[in-house]
């Protein structure tokens, strides 16, 4: 069994919610879940439970886990974010990313509160690498939301992006599926579509 195999069809059981009637991406956090595919999903789980029985774990493996904590939770408030954070913490030392790291902050945001999450966000690695779709979106999910008046001491995020302005953007969808070379803005590949962000 390919390392591929669960984590392909993790994904592919979202494909009905990704997308809303007008066309545009659908955040995880607001994808009706019951437009799943159950057979998939439940496919996917079966097939990462066979493959965590061998030695090796790869970053597939790592990413279906994610993904499978997802599928597992019949609401997104369900979600075991302390089960996320700590996948993420294994993902960074397998394959390190700015992406991996900016949805590690989103996990943590969820499980700890935002200003835990933005901490995180400071703390990225080559953060300047991050196209400014997937940096404004970040923040967003970190859980800031401009009628809160979460207050920083500073009043710009990363890339030197107004944190209100940013969140009064609202998320987009990323720029592109191209990962970035080194001094070039990273951007999500199709491999990372079951992160946190991009939003699908």
């Amino acid at each position: 069994m390919g390392h591929r195999s669960p984590l392909m069809c993790l994904n592919a059981a979202r494909l009905p919610a990704r997308v809303d009637v007008s066309g545009k991406l659908t955040s995880l956090f607001d994808q009706d879940r019951s437009l799943w595919d159950r057979k998939l999903k439940a496919d996917g789980i079966r097939l990462l439970e066979l493959a965590a029985t061998g030695c090796e774990l790869t970053e597939y493996h790592l990413e279906a886990a994610i993904a499978s904590v997802h599928a597992r939770a019949a609401r997104a408030e369900d979600t075991d974010w302390a089960a996320i954070v700590s996948l993420y913490d294994t993902l960074m030392l397998v394959r390190p990313s700015p992406v991996v790291a900016l949805n590690r902050a989103i996990a943590i945001a969820q499980r700890d509160g935002p200003e835990r999450g933005l901490e995180a966000i400071d703390a990225i690695e080559d953060r300047d690498r991050l196209a400014g779709s997937l940096l404004r979106n970040g923040v967003i999910m970190c859980g800031l939301k401009p009628e809160k008046g979460l207050r920083r001491r500073s009043e710009h995020d990363l890339c030197g992006i107004s944190i209100p302005k940013a969140a009064a953007a609202g998320p987009r969808p990323p720029d592109g599926l191209r990962g970035g070379g080194r001094g070039r803005p990273h951007r999500a590949s199709a491999r990372e579509s079951h992160l946190i962000v991009p939003l699908a």
